[in-house]
């Protein structure tokens, strides 16, 4: 399966929706010489394990990209998102129309099955609690992860009920609550 992603600035669109229109005029406008931070990015990913799952790549200057991937779940996504972040960009996922902008957000680990996002904002948890749909769409679940005994996870059931899960410091710790409530997930 092929995805497109947008390399944006950060903090260059507030919204899903204001990402999709960038995304969108990016596809339209030509192609340019990439700014020092996408060029930065790009030429970190020839050189790793993970590059040869770019198919193409556009630059439409204004420190933006589209870049054309398959199999990002094989750990191209998340060096994109680590990549990125350190160089100040966000990532729109054109498909999904899903944004993972580092803006705001707060350095922890957010495991999707076979994924890991190194930032959370809460607009991407309500997107990711709200619309599991990727990797595995059979798999609803997503760990924050703190530490090796700190973390929170969200399962939805097929009824559309949650289980969320909360941890601190070890089991005699560890509490759940079962809710069909996402807007208290996501809280």
């Amino acid at each position: 399966m092929d995805f497109r992603f947008a390399l944006i600035p950060a903090g260059s669109a507030g919204s899903d929706a204001q990402a999709q229109r960038i995304a969108a005029a990016m596809r339209a406008a030509p192609e340019q010489q990439p700014d020092s931070a996408i060029a930065e990015v790009l030429g970190a990913l020839e050189g790793s394990p993970v590059g040869h799952y770019m198919l193409e790549c556009r630059h439409t200057g204004g420190g933006a990209a589209v870049l054309d991937v398959v199999n990002p779940e094989k750990g191209l996504l998340e060096a994109l998102l680590i990549l990125a972040k350190d160089h100040g960009l966000a990532i729109y996922d054109v498909g999904l129309k899903r944004l993972y902008d580092p803006s705001g957000g707060v350095d922890v680990d957010v495991l999707l099955p076979g994924i890991r996002i190194p930032f959370l904002t809460r607009e991407l948890l309500a997107d990711l609690v709200l619309h599991p749909a990727w990797p595995e769409p059979e798999a609803p679940y997503l760990i924050v992860d703190r530490a090796e005994q700190d973390f929170i996870q969200a399962w939805r059931g097929d009824d559309g009920t949650y289980q969320l899960e909360y941890r601190e410091d070890g089991p005699e710790s560890h509490f759940d609550v079962h809710t069909d409530d996402a807007a208290l997930v996501v809280n």
